[in-house]
């Protein structure tokens, strides 16, 4: 019995996340090995380095911006190709491999030309070789398999099956079950049921309130967010101006779903939906004519919706972690910005054609 991994699960958690090492214990629990295709391995890789250049060149363009007004710390660009080979070796540990066979990289390139699924419109000979690597693995036993990708047009169905064409090249083994996300798997091989959490629990825990203030900060200052920010507080997108912003401290709102299972260790899981609030200072350092003309600082707001992963184990003991499944809305500044706790009213939509 497998369960095979697609990149796309893998691209915004890390190979220590809950996520990841929940999924192992549940795998080891029901006697399920973790099958990745090689492609997977490269393709989730690569995009770990992708993540971690990006980060780098915001800190480097950071510190040149600052260079102009104080003296700024050097800094040590990080050892790329040594973080992609850590990366690499904690993701797949546990994991077995599955090489990229010639005759598979031959079928998926035919697959792009001719557009047999998972391959479409000219493009996804990557999808077909990952998605061959699995099917022949799942047909050399008689045994279930699971298999979680994201990708929902190109192996899905609108109905969250496996595409129609796939599911008919699975001739015989297994039942073959495919899923959109590893917390999809909880319900089919863990126990509904334990203590839920509460918003007061949930804003007591320091260390948690630190991680969510840390990714709305890297959602607040994304630059489609950040200028939406800047027109709400300043009345006008100042697209040519230079920008910092920096959010207070946040506050849950609302725990709109929460998914709680048990696992034969005793242990608990949770996969949380929360709603987030928070005001923004915005502050403006050039050009020189806004600045003159009093656009300095401004106050924003926004609500943001974030999914995290909870384990907590038999002596109460709780850990978290996100999953990258965020949905970020500016919001309307309410009357009363100083209030402890808010709830922010979204701008009413844009109409048509503004």
């Amino acid at each position: 019995m497998a369960i095979y991994l697609d990149a796309e699960p893998l691209f915004d958690v890390s190979p220590n996340s809950l996520a990841l090492s929940s999924l192992r214990i549940i795998a080891r629990e029901h006697a399920l090995e973790l099958v990745i295709p090689e492609v997977v391995v490269n393709e989730a890789t690569a995009k770990r380095s992708e993540h971690i250049r990006s980060k780098a060149e915001a800190v480097q363009s950071a510190l040149e911006k600052a260079r102009d007004f104080f003296e700024v710390p050097h800094f040590r660009r990080p050892q790329l190709e040594e973080l992609a080979a850590t990366y690499r070796r904690e993701l797949t540990t546990g994991m077995r491999i599955i090489p990229l066979a010639a005759d598979h990289a031959t079928e998926a390139l035919n697959r792009e030309i001719n557009r047999t699924p998972p391959a479409r419109d000219g493009f996804g000979a990557r999808d077909a070789a990952i998605w061959l690597a699995i099917r022949d693995d799942h047909l050399s036993k008689s045994e279930p398999g699971y298999f979680v990708s994201g990708n929902r047009k190109d192996f899905g169905e609108p109905d969250g099956q496996l595409k129609a064409e796939l599911r008919a090249e699975l001739t015989h083994g297994g039942v073959f079950t495919y899923v959109q996300e590893i917390s999809a798997l909880l319900p089919l091989l863990a126990e509904e049921g334990g203590r839920a959490f509460t918003i007061a629990e949930l804003e007591s825990v320091r260390s948690l309130r630190w991680m969510m203030r840390n990714r709305l900060n890297d959602l607040a200052a994304q630059p489609d967010n950040l200028q939406e920010l800047v027109k709400l507080a300043f009345g006008a997108p100042l697209r040519w101006s230079s920008i910092s912003s920096s959010i207070q401290e946040p506050s849950l709102v609302e725990i709109p779903r929460q998914n709680i299972y048990r696992l034969n260790s005793g242990q608990e899981v949770a996969v949380i939906r929360t709603t987030w609030a928070a005001f923004v200072d915005v502050t403006l350092t050039g050009p020189r004519q806004l600045l003159e003309a009093g656009f300095r600082e401004g106050l924003g707001a926004f609500i943001a919706d974030v999914e995290l992963w909870a384990r907590r184990d038999p002596t109460g003991e709780t850990e978290f972690s996100l999953t990258g499944r965020d949905k970020f809305e500016v919001a309307a500044v309410p009357p009363s910005p100083t209030a402890d706790k808010f709830e922010v009213a979204p701008v009413p939509p844009k109409a048509s054609g503004e």
